[in-house]
């Protein structure tokens, strides 16, 4: 698959989720300044970037209490930052902090790559990044859906920067566009960091009022946390995996079931396994079939 359209399928589908959080929050127009911006960071990011290899979730508290301290710091940071940019009362603003300092502190034992001499098989690796994938989707919903849930409903809408007769606010655009940096660095590091650090600074610097009711703002952070979950999911190689194999599968070009056709192959004698990967016994057999897809 090309990489513009690899970049267009994995960029699109989130960025219909942010469209929709802009939607329910302020109406069509910021709808669209969300699902644009995010739809060219999560395209950029996909085309350009290269996401990390598989991960591993590894419980070890012995020696990792300095590096969970340090990033516990930084989300509470985060979560300051955040909460004081949108005019938050200081328990929200203490909440938040607590949420975003642990969920980007337990990244200290879901960010560990896999060793190659723990692997036994394909579908381990599969298992593994699929634990890690998952624990790291969870703590970007809980932290970013709760502070945009919570920001929406409870700002005191106090405005710092206002430009664009007070539509825009350099302040919360800046808060947004280091939010969003930071998304995009667990994403695909640089190229994610610049892209997404952008789109943050567009949509976060949006002006509008806040919740009319407790339904709006909950389903706005609902919403916008899952937004954030499937940029997360898709970037990681499980989560990209997943959906091609899907994407793959609907167009009839692999099975559905593709782990367990390359173990029947694997059992027949057509594949090899080495370490983590299964490979060609018969080179020529390989080059026939890249050779002729159909």
């Amino acid at each position: 698959m090309p990489r513009l359209v690899l970049g267009l399928c994995l960029g699109l589908p989130p960025a219909l989720l942010f469209a929709l959080t802009g939607w329910i929050a302020a109406g069509p127009v910021i709808g669209a300044i969300y699902g644009l911006s995010f739809a060219v960071a999560g395209c950029v990011t996909h085309t350009v970037g290269s996401r990390p290899g598989p991960l591993r979730v590894e419980a070890r508290f012995r020696g990792t209490a300095g590096r969970f301290l340090r990033r516990f710091a930084v989300g509470v940071l985060i979560g300051v930052c955040l909460g004081l940019a949108w005019s938050l009362s200081a328990g929200v603003i203490a909440l938040l902090a607590v949420v975003f300092g642990l969920a980007i502190g337990v990244h200290v034992w879901l960010d560990t790559p896999l060793e190659a001499s723990r692997v036994s098989s394909p579908a381990s690796v599969l298992r593994n990044d699929r634990a890690a994938t998952l624990s790291f989707t969870l703590s970007f919903i809980v932290s970013l859906g709760l502070f945009y849930g919570m920001a929406f409903a409870f700002t005191k809408e106090t405005r710092f920067l206002g430009v664009f007769h007070d539509h825009y606010d350099l302040a919360l655009a800046l808060a947004g566009g280091l939010a969003s940096a930071l998304l995009g660095r667990f994403l695909v590091r640089s190229p994610g960091s610049l892209a997404y650090g952008i789109a943050g600074v567009i949509i976060g610097g949006q002006v509008f009022s806040r919740a009319s009711s407790t339904a709006q703002a909950v389903a706005a952070g609902v919403v916008f946390g899952l937004a954030v979950g499937l940029s997360v999911w898709i970037a990681r190689a499980w989560g990209a995996y997943t959906f091609s194999r899907l994407w793959l599968a609907s167009r009839k070009r692999i099975p559905l079931d593709l782990m367990g056709f390359l173990d029947d192959a694997h059992r027949r004698g057509v594949l090899r396994q080495v370490g983590e990967v299964y490979q060609f016994r018969h080179a020529r057999l390989q080059e026939r079939l890249a050779a002729d897809p159909d």
